[in-house]
């Protein structure tokens, strides 16, 4: 029988893994990540048996999760192989449900492919699919297949890594429309790769109306970067600039480091565009729609070194 103590304890290590990913979302990486460290303190207290064993590899996977999507992307790998095997023995010993394992999966393989690890990534993946099946979770399968198109557009695979992409949307607008947004930022990249701008830019602006409302820092952001990338190719270097200035404070308010970084070499590119544009060339410009007022204050006739301090 689990004393009144323990279970107190158990309740308030779920209640912080669960607030972590919205502070590191919301607010900053190392917010989530101490709520993350609370909690590790508390499963050691706690007596050492099943429940431990897969609260411990919970709370590593969702440190994995936060590091991962602050493109901190070796550390991340390294506690997913360690929770991944810890959450494989919760799942023999009871513990630790499917799901926990396949998210757990699913995740990781995401973190491959950003680290550029395609047959890595497959593994995962379709590893997570046959829990998926077996264990009639469609909403799993779905995330699952939008890695698989992830890794199709890792591998140049255009066509197939869109008809991935779109299988999962079509789940998700009916069994979790909130994932829609994000589906359409991987969607819209597949399409930048492609030269789709046009097409790009319409996706990302659907989901850029969702994700402001949510204030969703992370995902803004990054469709933020991705839109200025489609404005840079259609010619519109001053909607570019003011986007990948929102975003690359954004990604700086959250402390993820690497993506302001590059947010910073996108609003650089755009700087340069713009000042070899005509417009720029005669020290004007036309504010950009959608863009905030500070953001579309834009230096006329900025020189290179200007143009990399402003980045």
């Amino acid at each position: 029988m689990i004393s009144a103590g323990v279970e107190a304890t158990t309740v308030r290590i779920r209640i912080l893994i669960t607030l972590s990913y919205g502070e590191a979302e919301t607010g900053s990486v190392e917010d989530g990540l101490a709520h993350l460290r609370t909690a590790g303190e508390l499963v050691s207290t706690l007596p050492e048996g099943p429940d431990a064993v897969g609260l411990r590899a919970i709370v590593k996977d969702q440190q994995a999760l936060i590091l991962h999507r602050a493109g901190r992307t070796a550390e991340a790998i390294a506690l997913y192989d360690e929770s991944v095997r810890q959450l494989e023995d919760g799942r023999a010993s009871g513990a630790v449900g499917t799901a926990t394992l396949a998210t757990a999966l699913v995740n990781r393989g995401l973190t491959h492919i950003a680290f550029g690890l395609p047959e890595a990534a497959e593994r995962d993946v379709l590893r997570a699919i046959d829990l998926a099946e077996a264990d009639d979770l469609p909403l799993m399968k779905a995330k699952a297949l939008g890695n698989l198109g992830d890794i199709a557009h890792l591998t140049g695979d255009v066509p197939r890594s869109l008809a991935c992409h779109e299988q999962a949307e079509r789940v998700f607008r009916v069994l979790a429309p909130d994932l829609v947004a994000r589906t359409q930022i991987d969607r819209a990249r597949v399409m930048l790769a492609a030269g789709l701008a046009d097409e790009a830019a319409r996706q990302l602006d659907e989901a850029l109306v969702v994700l402001r409302r949510r204030r969703v820092g992370q995902d803004l952001a990054e469709a933020e970067l991705a839109r200025a990338a489609a404005a840079l190719l259609q010619g519109d270097p001053v909607t570019a600039w003011g986007l990948a200035g929102q975003a690359r404070r954004r990604f700086r308010r959250r402390g993820s480091t690497s993506w302001a970084e590059l947010a910073a070499l996108t609003r650089m590119r755009a700087e340069f565009a713009w000042s070899a544009s005509p417009g720029g060339a005669a020290g004007t410009f036309v504010p950009a729609q959608g863009v905030s007022p500070e953001a579309r204050r834009v230096p006329a006739r900025s020189p290179p070194a200007r143009a990399a301090r402003l980045a």
